[in-house]
Protein backbone atom coordinates (compact mmCIF):
# COMPACT_ATOMS: atom_id res chain seq x y z
CA UNK A 1 0.00 0.00 0.00
CA UNK A 2 1.57 3.22 -1.22
CA UNK A 3 -0.81 5.79 0.42
CA UNK A 4 0.88 7.93 3.37
CA UNK A 5 -1.89 7.27 5.69
CA UNK A 6 -1.53 3.07 5.53
CA UNK A 7 0.53 1.73 8.44
CA UNK A 8 4.24 1.46 8.58
CA UNK A 9 6.82 1.17 11.08
CA UNK A 10 9.01 3.60 9.34
CA UNK A 11 6.75 6.38 10.45
CA UNK A 12 6.31 5.68 14.25
CA UNK A 13 10.12 5.46 15.08
CA UNK A 14 11.18 4.34 18.50
CA UNK A 15 8.46 1.14 18.46
CA UNK A 16 8.87 -2.56 17.74
CA UNK A 17 8.44 -3.62 13.52
CA UNK A 18 4.50 -3.99 13.06
CA UNK A 19 3.73 -7.64 11.86
CA UNK A 20 0.19 -9.29 10.49
CA UNK A 21 -0.88 -11.78 12.58
CA UNK A 22 -2.94 -15.12 11.92
CA UNK A 23 -6.79 -15.52 12.63
CA UNK A 24 -5.97 -18.34 15.20
CA UNK A 25 -3.83 -16.28 17.43
CA UNK A 26 -5.94 -13.36 17.87
CA UNK A 27 -9.22 -15.65 18.28
CA UNK A 28 -6.53 -17.46 21.44
CA UNK A 29 -6.30 -14.11 22.79
CA UNK A 30 -9.90 -12.35 22.00
CA UNK A 31 -12.48 -15.39 21.35
CA UNK A 32 -13.30 -13.35 18.17
CA UNK A 33 -11.66 -14.27 14.89
CA UNK A 34 -11.06 -10.91 12.98
CA UNK A 35 -8.77 -11.40 9.64
CA UNK A 36 -7.38 -8.44 7.82
CA UNK A 37 -10.26 -7.48 5.40
CA UNK A 38 -12.78 -4.73 4.09
CA UNK A 39 -15.91 -5.00 5.99
CA UNK A 40 -18.98 -2.98 7.03
CA UNK A 41 -19.81 -2.89 10.39
CA UNK A 42 -23.11 -3.15 12.03
CA UNK A 43 -24.76 -2.48 15.28
CA UNK A 44 -26.82 -4.81 17.01
CA UNK A 45 -28.96 -2.52 18.25
CA UNK A 46 -30.37 -2.05 14.41
CA UNK A 47 -29.13 -3.91 11.37
CA UNK A 48 -30.64 -2.22 8.95
CA UNK A 49 -27.76 0.63 9.57
CA UNK A 50 -23.94 0.69 9.63
CA UNK A 51 -21.05 2.46 11.29
CA UNK A 52 -20.30 5.47 8.76
CA UNK A 53 -18.02 8.36 8.67
CA UNK A 54 -19.25 11.89 7.97
CA UNK A 55 -17.49 13.18 5.16
CA UNK A 56 -17.02 16.70 6.58
CA UNK A 57 -13.81 16.87 8.71
CA UNK A 58 -13.33 19.23 11.72
CA UNK A 59 -10.28 21.55 12.16
CA UNK A 60 -8.36 18.90 13.04
CA UNK A 61 -8.88 16.17 10.11
CA UNK A 62 -11.09 14.27 11.96
CA UNK A 63 -14.54 13.08 11.19
CA UNK A 64 -17.68 12.34 13.06
CA UNK A 65 -18.53 8.41 13.27
CA UNK A 66 -22.57 7.81 12.97
CA UNK A 67 -24.89 5.56 12.15
CA UNK A 68 -26.11 5.52 8.18
CA UNK A 69 -28.30 3.09 6.43
CA UNK A 70 -26.53 -0.13 5.69
CA UNK A 71 -27.71 -0.13 1.69
CA UNK A 72 -25.11 2.35 1.53
CA UNK A 73 -22.33 1.53 -1.19
CA UNK A 74 -20.13 4.41 -0.57
CA UNK A 75 -16.32 4.03 0.51
CA UNK A 76 -16.88 6.16 4.22
CA UNK A 77 -19.77 3.08 4.79
CA UNK A 78 -16.44 0.59 4.64
CA UNK A 79 -13.55 -0.04 6.97
CA UNK A 80 -10.22 -1.59 6.68
CA UNK A 81 -9.39 -3.51 9.56
CA UNK A 82 -6.23 -4.75 10.72
CA UNK A 83 -4.73 -7.36 13.01
CA UNK A 84 -1.53 -6.15 14.05
CA UNK A 85 0.47 -6.97 16.62
CA UNK A 86 3.07 -4.21 17.83
CA UNK A 87 6.37 -5.74 19.79
CA UNK A 88 5.10 -8.21 22.38
CA UNK A 89 1.79 -6.65 22.78
CA UNK A 90 -1.14 -8.78 22.78
CA UNK A 91 -2.79 -8.03 19.34
CA UNK A 92 -4.77 -5.46 18.11
CA UNK A 93 -7.66 -4.19 15.19
CA UNK A 94 -6.62 -0.99 13.38
CA UNK A 95 -9.69 -0.03 11.42
CA UNK A 96 -9.32 2.67 8.45
CA UNK A 97 -11.87 4.38 6.89
CA UNK A 98 -11.66 2.82 3.35
CA UNK A 99 -12.47 6.44 1.88
CA UNK A 100 -9.55 8.28 3.59
CA UNK A 101 -7.39 5.97 6.03
CA UNK A 102 -8.46 7.87 8.75
CA UNK A 103 -8.23 5.47 11.91
CA UNK A 104 -11.39 4.86 13.82
CA UNK A 105 -10.34 6.08 17.74
CA UNK A 106 -11.12 8.30 20.35
CA UNK A 107 -10.46 11.68 20.04
CA UNK A 108 -7.53 13.00 21.47
CA UNK A 109 -8.20 16.65 21.25
CA UNK A 110 -11.04 17.54 24.35
CA UNK A 111 -9.54 17.44 27.61
CA UNK A 112 -13.10 17.15 29.27
CA UNK A 113 -17.13 17.71 28.34
CA UNK A 114 -19.02 15.69 26.68
CA UNK A 115 -17.22 15.31 23.56
CA UNK A 116 -14.50 12.82 25.48
CA UNK A 117 -16.59 9.60 24.51
CA UNK A 118 -17.19 10.70 20.75
CA UNK A 119 -15.28 8.49 18.68
CA UNK A 120 -13.91 9.77 15.49
CA UNK A 121 -11.90 8.75 12.28
CA UNK A 122 -8.62 10.70 12.59
CA UNK A 123 -5.36 10.70 10.88
CA UNK A 124 -3.00 7.87 12.10
CA UNK A 125 -0.64 8.62 15.06
CA UNK A 126 -0.28 5.28 16.45
CA UNK A 127 -1.99 6.45 19.59
CA UNK A 128 -3.76 3.67 22.00
CA UNK A 129 -6.91 5.58 21.09
CA UNK A 130 -7.20 4.36 17.90
CA UNK A 131 -6.45 0.01 18.87
CA UNK A 132 -9.32 -1.80 19.48
CA UNK A 133 -9.22 -5.79 20.96
CA UNK A 134 -12.32 -7.82 20.21
CA UNK A 135 -13.78 -10.09 22.05
CA UNK A 136 -16.77 -12.08 21.20
CA UNK A 137 -20.30 -11.14 22.05
CA UNK A 138 -21.77 -14.21 20.76
CA UNK A 139 -24.06 -14.91 18.05
CA UNK A 140 -21.17 -13.20 15.33
CA UNK A 141 -21.16 -10.05 17.26
CA UNK A 142 -18.15 -8.60 19.21
CA UNK A 143 -17.28 -5.64 21.65
CA UNK A 144 -15.21 -3.49 20.60
CA UNK A 145 -12.76 -2.31 23.46
CA UNK A 146 -10.67 0.64 23.27
CA UNK A 147 -6.91 -0.20 23.75
CA UNK A 148 -6.47 3.59 25.48
CA UNK A 149 -9.25 3.00 28.27
CA UNK A 150 -11.24 -0.06 28.10
CA UNK A 151 -14.49 1.05 26.93
CA UNK A 152 -16.04 0.33 24.00
CA UNK A 153 -17.91 1.08 20.78
CA UNK A 154 -21.22 1.99 21.62
CA UNK A 155 -23.72 3.75 19.74
CA UNK A 156 -24.77 6.20 21.80
CA UNK A 157 -28.06 6.29 24.06
CA UNK A 158 -28.97 2.68 21.54
CA UNK A 159 -30.19 5.20 19.29
CA UNK A 160 -31.64 3.67 15.98
CA UNK A 161 -31.69 6.60 13.55
CA UNK A 162 -29.29 7.62 10.94
CA UNK A 163 -27.05 10.06 12.44
CA UNK A 164 -27.04 8.54 15.73
CA UNK A 165 -23.28 9.54 17.41
CA UNK A 166 -20.83 6.47 17.92
CA UNK A 167 -19.24 6.73 21.42
CA UNK A 168 -17.09 5.05 23.47
CA UNK A 169 -18.32 3.81 26.75
CA UNK A 170 -18.07 1.70 29.61
CA UNK A 171 -18.81 -1.97 28.69
CA UNK A 172 -22.30 -3.05 29.57
CA UNK A 173 -23.00 -5.45 27.56
CA UNK A 174 -25.89 -4.25 25.98
CA UNK A 175 -26.56 -4.54 22.15
CA UNK A 176 -25.69 -1.13 21.15
CA UNK A 177 -22.35 -2.11 22.13
CA UNK A 178 -22.34 -5.11 20.23
CA UNK A 179 -21.52 -4.74 16.21
CA UNK A 180 -21.08 -7.84 13.91
CA UNK A 181 -18.33 -6.94 11.43
CA UNK A 182 -19.27 -8.08 7.60
CA UNK A 183 -16.45 -9.39 5.91
CA UNK A 184 -16.86 -7.76 1.95
CA UNK A 185 -13.17 -8.65 0.68
CA UNK A 186 -9.63 -9.33 1.65
CA UNK A 187 -6.97 -6.40 1.91
CA UNK A 188 -2.89 -6.64 0.88
CA UNK A 189 -0.57 -6.93 3.89
CA UNK A 190 1.50 -3.86 5.16
CA UNK A 191 4.20 -2.81 3.37
CA UNK A 192 6.91 -0.26 3.64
Amino acid sequence: MNNENEPKDADNPGTEPLEQIAAPSLREATSANVINGLYKIYPAVNEAMIIDMKLAAGPREDHKVVLYPSDSTAAESTWKVYNIRIGSRSPVLLILNARNNKALGMSPFFASGADTKDVFASPVDWRSSQFWVPLDAGSNFVYLVNQQNGDVLDVDSGGTSQGTKIIAYPKKNTNNQRFKLSYLSSLSPFSD
